[in-house]
């Protein structure tokens, strides 16, 4: 059995050539930095009225920021949590089909589908990938509250 193949037909196929796909990666890139330049605003807002609060009650600027650090760590747990949940599921399914990526992926016009036990390797490692994220994630949640605990 060969480890490389050429694509099938139950793949949904990518042409790199498709001016429609640039558009849309190149709007989700403008969304997200438009997103991460409107949240840079905010967080020098709150960072200038934590400051200011801290000046007149230290404590309630304490448990402020503490607040604000454990909703950012939420949001990035969750953010790790969905990805973790996603490369094991594709590694689960990369394993029970034999084929990497699965079928019913979207791929690159092109690419390589490996199967057999090149497949399995991919399998496997997404599968340890995901566990690494979800302790790494876990450790960080758990240090990061008990920083805000003092």
């Amino acid at each position: 059995m060969s480890d490389r193949v050429l694509t099938e037909h139950d793949y949904r196929e990518i042409d790199p050539r498709d001016k429609r796909i640039w558009l849309i990666v190149f709007g989700v890139l403008g969304v997200g930095l438009a997103a991460l330049w409107g949240l840079n605003a905010i967080v020098q807002d709150h960072a200038a009225e934590l400051q200011s609060l801290a000046e007149s009650d230290p404590d309630a600027a304490r448990r402020q920021a503490a607040a604000s650090l454990r909703a950012v760590l939420s949001v990035i747990t969750l953010l790790n949590v969905l990805v973790a949940a996603f490369l094991a599921w594709q590694g689960m399914r990369s394993l029970s089909t034999g084929r990497s990526p699965p079928p019913g992926s979207w791929i690159i016009r092109g690419r390589p589908v490996y199967t057999g036990r090149t497949a399995i390797r991919v399998g496997r490692i997404l599968i340890a990938a995901a566990i690494l994220l979800a302790v790494a994630t876990l450790v960080m949640l758990w240090l990061g509250w008990g920083l805000t605990a003092q």
